[in-house]
């Protein structure tokens, strides 16, 4: 899947479009994606991609989602893969869970879209038009694209590849460890390696910190850097609490549904389809979450 990534050959059964879209954002949006080097200028067109943004009520706050053409050429190529649902990861870290001496740590990777580059030669096929009327392309992989989270996926597995002594829950840019200190820890140190390796980046720590760690002869003053639990995990939205044997809506989720309760509220009648179809999702997670019906929440 990473091959996506650069190699054009991948790409030949494309058609490029005869017209380019004008994307739904502001000239102020468009010149910091240029800044950022998320776009760059070019000339040479092979595909298409229209951007547009989709709340997020709680951070208020909207993300940019892209609409790629060519993902019609992908629908027969996209792969097939195990993705954990909150019942399924709740049935495994409960089997963990009843081990001794059992902790839970996790890591999420940091804006992890924009880590992935483009090859030049690849990017002419997501391509957009500026509203000066200038021709971009995109130097990331787009959220949006129908192989990004395949993409993704398997370069998380490839992090993990290796020996492993715990069981290790992954889902996109999240991964969890859970089990004794020792394998928990042994686990760790091969991931951050990999992490380190590929100049990769965290939320949990920064590049200085994960030197740190890897540094550190002792296993005392690396637990310091990162957060180990016991007691209660959360993981994906959802809490678990190993003394009572429960899971239940974890407080980011509570912050998701309130902040999504009041923007409907707000907007009435005049919701958008977007936004409804935004609603919609957290309310479906919720209630896999708590195991009940949509409806009933």
């Amino acid at each position: 899947m990473i091959r996506y990534l650069s190699d054009t050959s991948l790409y030949t059964h494309v058609i490029p479009p005869t017209k380019l879209k004008v994307t739904g954002f502001s000239s102020g949006e468009e010149q910091s994606m240029l800044n950022k080097k998320f776009a760059v200028h070019t000339s040479t067109v092979k595909g298409s991609v229209y951007g547009f943004k989709v709340s997020e009520f709680q951070k208020k706050r909207s993300r940019a989602v892209w609409n790629c053409y060519i993902k019609v050429f992908f629908q027969d190529r996209l792969p097939h893969y195990h993705t954990n649902t909150p019942s399924s990861i709740f049935k495994r870290l409960h089997i963990v869970a009843n081990e001794n001496d059992t902790i839970f740590v996790q890591f999420d990777f940091a804006a992890y879209y924009d880590q992935f580059q483009l090859h030049q030669d690849v990017r002419d096929y997501f391509c957009f038009q500026g509203r000066n009327g200038e021709i971009f392309s995109l130097t990331r992989l787009p959220m949006g694209f129908s192989l990004a989270c395949a993409i993704a996926q398997a370069t998380t597995w490839q992090f993990l590849n290796f020996q492993k002594q715990s069981e290790i829950i992954t889902c996109i840019d999240n991964v969890a460890f859970t089990g004794s200190i020792h394998k928990v820890h042994h686990d760790i140190v091969q991931f951050l390696q990999r992490v380190n390796h590929c100049d990769a980046t965290l939320n949990e720590l920064t590049s200085n910190q994960i030197q740190l760690f890897l540094n550190s002869s002792e296993q005392q003053q690396r637990q310091q850097l990162l957060s180990w639990h016991k007691a209660d995990f959360t993981f994906l939205g959802v809490r678990y609490d190993w003394t009572k044997k429960t899971r239940a809506l974890s407080e980011k989720t509570l912050e998701k549904l309130q902040a999504t309760q009041n923007c409907f509220q707000a907007l009435g009648t005049t919701i958008k389809p977007r936004q409804l179809a935004a609603i919609i999702g957290i309310l479906r997670y919720a209630s896999m979450i708590l195991d009940v019906p949509l409806l009933h929440l």
